[in-house]
């Protein structure tokens, strides 16, 4: 009964082989067909690439390619140029910023500084303003002074006039 299992093992795996055998018999043949169907298509593709760049002389195409590369690192060169000055504007925006606190802390300072003196200016001025009133006073008294002067100097010499003309 061994042997008999075993010859029948044996036959089911060469069959199984043939079958698998036969499968990728089958896949081979449907690939080759497909590429002798797809194969015109692909041809006349290649034709048509072939022929675009064909009739471009090497020297062309060779200089195409030259002139493109160029024309990539000139761009590059635009980008990093265009870096470059936003990189500048950015240091100078920060420098004014600076620049602009200083000025701030500068005039704060001036502020509080004039702040300061206001009182004592305003002191000053109202000093002067009493000194100026108290001038005018002086030359004012003066001027009553020499008035009253003159007036009582004329009074003694009318009376002096009048008493020696007999006049009252």
């Amino acid at each position: 009964m061994s042997v008999y299992n075993d010859n029948n093992n044996n036959n089911n795996n060469k069959i199984r082989k043939d079958k698998k055998k036969a499968k990728c018999e089958i896949h081979k043949r449907e690939v080759k067909e497909l590429i002798n169907k797809l194969k015109p298509m692909i041809a006349t593709k290649q034709r048509e690439y072939m022929s675009k760049e064909e009739a471009l002389p090497y020297q062309i195409r060779l200089s195409r390619n030259v002139f493109l590369r160029k024309l990539i690192e000139a761009r590059e060169q635009e980008i990093r140029d265009i870096k470059d000055e936003i990189t500048k504007l950015q240091e100078s925006l920060t420098n004014r910023r600076l620049a602009l606190g200083r000025a701030k802390k500068i005039l704060e300072s001036r502020r509080t500084l004039i702040a300061k003196q206001v009182p004592r200016i305003s002191h000053n001025a109202q000093e002067a303003h009493d000194v100026w009133s108290r001038l005018c006073l002086y030359e004012c008294r003066k001027k009553v002074l020499s008035l009253c002067e003159l007036y009582t100097l004329q009074m003694n010499s009318n009376q002096g006039y009048s008493s020696i003309h007999g006049i009252h």
